[in-house]
């Protein structure tokens, strides 16, 4: 066999730098992404507004009078939710005011708070008592809470979808773990912000996690969102994780590739669509 020559061998490697930088690279110039994109923690949440879900659990014991508002779709109430909850739309909890005399408490999957803390402040303004799950379903079903329907239907429930993740990224509660084995040219571009723990072994990543949360003063109670390069494998890691009874746990869905896509569909360039219009269906277990 003859010996590659090293002009070859230069060209070889070269042409599989290019591939990658392309394969790499976003689909608008890097320089054209705007900085907020980029950001995270600059926004903080109002805590006064929350409720948590032990406080919850004990009141349902004790027959205290809290009305729960499942503000999820229909059908995802339809499959599986807390009993006895009700489900409303969030734009139209403002008008069911049968429900002023009332202390209820807005929820849904547990990881898209901000449009849960606009509303509630809405409401209150209107005469409202009312305030917000903490952890929403997800946190509920980690600590025990009893369901109605079927329980299969809360696989991926800790699953933040891309747009979310976009949104509550910029708000101060949230740790972003990066558990990849390395951390790509990708992750440092498209989440500067997200601290690396790679997850070789159950021993070594629960110490560097314990590490952390103990730095960042976020423990008992934290808020982690774990990613990846696909969003493949995170079984391993939620049963590793929930061994130290973390509530609010939450995984990117699809990983950092999928958080690219949904970037993408940003560029200016592609999206022409407008806004999504907002569902008006009636709330199926609102009285008249």
């Amino acid at each position: 066999m003859k010996p590659i020559k090293p002009i070859k061998l230069f060209f070889l490697f070269f042409g599989l730098w290019v591939c990658q930088s392309l394969m790499a690279a976003p689909s608008f110039p890097v320089d054209s992404i705007p900085k907020e994109w980029l950001k995270s923690g600059f926004k903080q949440h109002d805590f006064s507004m929350y409720i948590r879900v032990e406080e919850i659990l004990k009141q349902t014991i004790q027959k205290n009078d809290y009305i729960l508002i499942d503000v999820r779709a229909a059908e995802e109430y339809q499959k599986v939710r807390i009993p006895d909850s009700l489900n409303i739309p969030l734009f139209a909890v403002k008008t069911k005011t049968y429900l002023k005399p009332k202390s209820i408490v807005l929820f849904n999957e547990g990881y898209a708070w901000e449009a849960l803390e606009t509303e509630c402040r809405r409401l209150k303004e209107l005469g409202f008592n009312v305030k917000i799950l903490t952890g929403g379903l997800n946190a509920w079903k980690n600590k025990g809470g009893e369901f109605a329907g079927d329980t299969a239907a809360l696989e991926g429930i800790d699953r933040i979808p891309a747009r979310d993740f976009f949104i509550e990224k910029n708000y101060q509660n949230w740790t972003v773990i990066n558990t990849s084995s390395v951390v790509s040219a990708d992750a440092r571009l498209w989440v500067p912000f997200a601290v690396h723990i790679p997850f070789k072994n159950e021993k070594q990543f629960t110490a560097l996690l314990g590490n952390l949360l103990a730095k960042e003063k976020t423990a008992p109670n934290p808020w982690l969102i774990i990613l990846n390069e696909n969003g493949k494998e995170y079984k391993a890691i939620e049963q590793t994780i929930q061994k130290k009874q973390i509530l609010n746990l939450f995984f990117l869905k699809n990983g950092l590739a999928g958080y690219k896509e949904f970037l993408d569909q940003q560029n200016p360039s592609k999206n022409n669509k407008g806004p999504a219009k907002t569902s008006t269906a009636k709330c199926p277990t609102c009285p008249n």
